[in-house]
């Protein structure tokens, strides 16, 4: 009986210490697998498809399965799809900033990227503004009082306190390259989902326009976006190639800019508003000078230069003939000035003031095109009235 029994001893024993090396050997086997899997997954590939930016040059974006990878001006962020299964990521992007899409409390510091998420039909997804003063849409103007939607600031003035409070799931913001005016970093230190446009430094309607592709994405709305800017394309091209064969001596000769301070200042031929004006049949008296800055010229030599031009357009913020007078007399000896031929673009302006030429006419190239031809071609789109141009002598 006692040998039964030490016998019985030694066989349980024996199974539990037997028992114990197999639920090691198993732990080890889980613990390898799943440092494998990690492995294996951050040596991951993921295969992605560059997105096709025809125009603008300050932005590039990849699609993957699971998002974007979007990169402006040398910066990255990763902008991973919420309505999708988890996805492991790279090693090598383990230091871009993640941002989940579809964003459903953005703040923009910007009015200019209300013009994109308007035509998106996601504008009413914002949370908080930067200037609201500078709204241009009336309706959205309304919506944000309406909703109480807070004005933020901008730069030094931003309110870091207010930003967080909102958690907003994406911030918009921009450069302007001078570190006191910038709240990039500031935001970034909050833990804020940031992201730095840089729409602004396009020198091409259609391609200040094209960024519609990256709120495409940031909304997954991309097919949209995709859709709205190849019809923002063609309706450009089929305008701008109504007045390609005009022949020199019918095409005005056309003034930019507009004296302060006894200085005119000017766009360079390869700005926006020059691209737009040659595109609308225009010559930019100042077409030919080889530069990409903006001119300073005296304001002798800018009359001297400019005193023939059929047209002048966007003389300073001027807004009345009495305004440009009493800032400049000798503004008398121009061509386009004896014959009322001086247009301004703020003839849509919002409740407190904010020009809609920086906000819609960003996204519309197109119809600011057809309001510039209409300027120079008068009888051109006669059943058209002007959306942001008008004459200065017509109130």
């Amino acid at each position: 009986m006692l040998y039964m029994n030490f016998t019985r001893l030694i066989f349980l024993k024996t199974n539990i210490f037997q028992s114990i090396i197999v639920a090691f050997l198993l732990l080890l086997c889980v613990i390898g697998c799943e440092k494998n899997e990690k492995s294996n997954s951050k040596d991951l590939k993921i295969e992605k498809q560059a997105v096709v930016f025809d125009y603008a040059q300050n932005v590039k974006m990849d699609s993957f399965s699971g998002g974007w990878l979007l990169e402006i001006m040398s910066k990255k962020w990763i902008l991973l799809d919420k309505t999708k299964l988890p996805l492991n990521l790279p090693r090598e992007w383990d230091s871009i900033p993640v941002i989940s899409v579809p964003v459903e409390r953005p703040v923009i510091l910007s009015t200019s990227y209300l013009g994109y998420m308007r035509y998106l039909g996601v504008d009413t997804t914002i949370v908080g503004i930067g200037e609201k003063k500078y709204v241009a849409d009336t309706s959205f103007y309304e919506f944000i009082k309406a909703k109480n939607i807070p004005n933020l600031g901008n730069g030094a003035l931003l309110s870091l306190e207010k930003l967080f409070s909102l958690q907003p799931d994406l911030v918009l913001t921009f450069s302007t390259g001078e570190a006191k005016h910038d709240d990039f970093l500031r935001m970034r230190s909050l833990n804020l989902p940031v992201i730095l446009m840089a729409e602004w430094n396009e020198v091409s309607p259609l391609a200040k326009a094209e960024w519609i592709k990256v709120f495409g994405a940031l909304f997954n709305r991309f097919d949209q976006s995709d859709r709205l800017f190849k019809s923002t394309v063609d309706a450009y091209q089929k305008k701008a190639s109504l007045v390609q064969k005009m022949p020199d001596s019918l095409r005005p000769t056309v003034l930019i800019g507009g004296p302060v301070g006894g200085i005119w200042y000017a766009p360079s031929p390869l700005s926006y508003t020059a691209e737009l004006v040659r595109d609308a049949g225009g010559h930019y008296i100042w077409a030919d000078q080889k530069t990409n800055k903006w001119f300073n010229f005296s304001l002798e030599e800018a009359i001297l230069q400019g005193k023939n031009a059929d047209i002048w357009i966007h003389p300073s913020n001027f807004k009345t003939p009495d305004e440009v007078l009493q800032n400049e007399r000798r503004v008398d000896l121009i061509k386009a000035w004896k014959e009322k031929r001086v247009y301004q673009n703020d003839k849509r302006v919002g409740p407190v003031g904010g020009n809609d030429f920086y906000e819609e006419a960003v996204v519309r190239p197109d119809l600011v095109l057809e309001d510039l031809i209409k300027v120079f071609y008068p009888n051109f789109f006669e059943d058209y009235s002007m959306r942001w141009y008008r004459n200065i002598y017509i109130f």
